[in-house]
This record gives structure tokens, C-alpha cells and sequence, in this order.
């Protein structure tokens, strides 16, 4: 991540850097905040503004793999 993240910061290989963001953040976001299992109302609305910043990030990151540039 740290690789793919300095490659898409520098603006090598931006697409292909982008898309391995994208690949690993799916996996680590449904692993790492699933909320939906959480009883705790307090963690579990912590959970889902995680979940959330982490879709928004897929946004952004879906976004520079389909840039034209």
C-alpha cells in the first residue's frame, strides 16, 4: 500500500497504483469495519463513519483509474 500509494502520489503508473489502492482497501474495509455486527451503538456508529471514509476513498480512488489524462 505504501508503494502504490508513493507511485500514485508521484504520478507513476497512476492507474495501475490507483487500482491496487482500490483492490486492497475493498477487503480491508469489509474485514476492519463491518458494522453492521456491532451491538455497541457508540462503536458501532465509530465503525460506520470508518466504513464510510473508506467508500469515499474507493470513490476517489475509482476516480483516478478512470481519469483520461
Amino acid at each position: 500500500m505504501v508503494g502504490a500509494g508513493s507511485l500514485l502520489a508521484l504520478g507513476v503508473f497512476p492507474r495501475l497504483s490507483a487500482l491496487a489502492l482500490a483492490g486492497s482497501l475493498i477487503p480491508t474495509t469489509l474485514a476492519g469495519h463491518s458494522y453492521w455486527g456491532i451491538e455497541d451503538p457508540a462503536t458501532r456508529k465509530v465503525q460506520r463513519i470508518q466504513f464510510h471514509k473508506n467508500m469515499a476513498m474507493l470513490g476517489g480512488l475509482l476516480l483516478a483509474v478512470l481519469d483520461e489524462q
